[in-house]
C-alpha cells in the first residue's frame, strides 16, 4: 500500500534506526546517484548501511575512478546506479564490472505496479544488448513508500554515530522530500514524492534498496 499523501520523511526514522551491530563491510551492496561532478554512494548488507560517501572530480582523478577504487575497497556484490542523468556513462563503467552493475531508470506506476521491473522477469526490453540486460526500472512513489515503509518497522538500519557528517547530510537530503497530489492534464489527481532542496543521498539510499533486492 502506499504511504499517506501527507507524508514526510522524518529525520526521526533514521536516528531510531542507529545500531552498533557488528557487520561484515564487504560484500554488500552498493547504490549511486549522479550528478555533474560528484558521486552520492550508500553502501550496506541487505539491512545495515555502513558507507554513506561523495566521490568528487577533481585534478587528480575523476568521480568514476574514484569509484572504481570504492568497489576494490568494498567488493560489493551488487551496484545500482541512476541513469537518468549520463546513461552513456554509466554504461561505459557499468562494462567494466559485467552483470555486477545495473542502470536505473525512475518510471511511473500505479498502487499495483511492479515495483522492480528487469529483462529477466519482464518483457519489457526488446533484444538482447549488454544494456538491456543491465536495465532496471523502478517505480519511482512505491520504492520511496516502501523505503519509509521498511525505516519504520526498523528493517534498515544505520552504523553511523548520530553526528556523523555524512550521516547528517542522509538525514538532510531525505527531509526534504514530501508527498504530494498533482493534477494531470485530464483532470485528474495523482500522487507523487516531491523536494524542496538537495535530495541525491536519499535516492543513493534507494537505489541501494533496489540492488539488495535483484
Amino acid at each position: 500500500p502506499y504511504a499517506d499523501a501527507t507524508k514526510r520523511i522524518h529525520e526521526s526514522l533514521f536516528y531510531k534506526n542507529i545500531t552498533e551491530e557488528d557487520v561484515i563491510q564487504i560484500d554488500g551492496y552498493m547504490g549511486v546517484d549522479v550528478q555533474e561532478h560528484e558521486l552520492y554512494v550508500v553502501i550496506g548488507t541487505n539491512r545495515v548501511v555502513y558507507g554513506i560517501i561523495t566521490l568528487k572530480d577533481d585534478e587528480e582523478s575523476s568521480k568514476w575512478t574514484k569509484l572504481e577504487n570504492i568497489i576494490k575497497v568494498f567488493q560489493p556484490k551488487t551496484t545500482v546506479i541512476d541513469a537518468g542523468y549520463k546513461p552513456q556513462d554509466v554504461l561505459h563503467f557499468a562494462e567494466k564490472y559485467p552483470y555486477k552493475i545495473y542502470m536505473n531508470w525512475y518510471r511511473e506506476g500505479g498502487k499495483d505496479a511492479q515495483m522492480i521491473r528487469r529483462k529477466k522477469n519482464a518483457s519489457f526490453a526488446k533484444g538482447s544488448e549488454f544494456q538491456e540486460e543491465i536495465k532496471v526500472e523502478t517505480s519511482r512513489n512505491q520504492v520511496i513508500d516502501v523505503l519509509i515503509q521498511k525505516l519504520e518497522s526498523g528493517n534498515i538500519k544505520f552504523k553511523f554515530h548520530p553526528q556523523n557528517d555524512r550521516f547528517q547530510e542522509l538525514i538532510k537530503h531525505a527531509s526534504t522530500m514530501y508527498a504530494r497530489q498533482v493534477e494531470t492534464k485530464g483532470g485528474k489527481f495523482k500522487r507523487e514524492w516531491a523536494n524542496t532542496g538537495q535530495n541525491d543521498y536519499l535516492h543513493a539510499l534507494v537505489y541501494w534498496l533496489v540492488a539488495s533486492q535483484i
